[in-house]
């Protein structure tokens, strides 16, 4: 059957990551800088990025998803690529 464990602890990982880095970017603790409800988005684009990096990791090397490269390549190009540059402009811009 499917594996539901797994996706359960994406989710709990996400969770506490995210809870862990609010305070710190809401309020600027350690030196950060405070974002207040910046902060809180930054935190959960952040924990979901390790929850996704985590499922990846999972997906191809215990399942050994293969994909072609051409999928990859678009999937790199049009989702990850451009938000992510778009999220780092946005960023930059607010926090300076």
């Amino acid at each position: 059957m499917g594996d539901s464990r797994s996706a359960s602890r994406f989710m709990i990982v996400g969770t506490i990551v995210n809870a862990l880095l609010n305070p710190f970017l809401i309020f600027g603790w350690l030196g950060l800088p405070a974002l207040g409800i910046r902060g809180s988005a930054l935190a959960t684009v952040i924990a979901q990025m390790i929850a996704t990096t985590w499922l990846f990791y999972l997906l191809f090397k215990k399942h050994r998803l293969i994909l072609a490269f051409q999928v990859l390549r678009y999937f790199y190009e049009s989702i990850v690529k451009f938000p992510l540059i778009i999220v780092a402009l946005r960023a930059l811009n607010d926090i300076f």
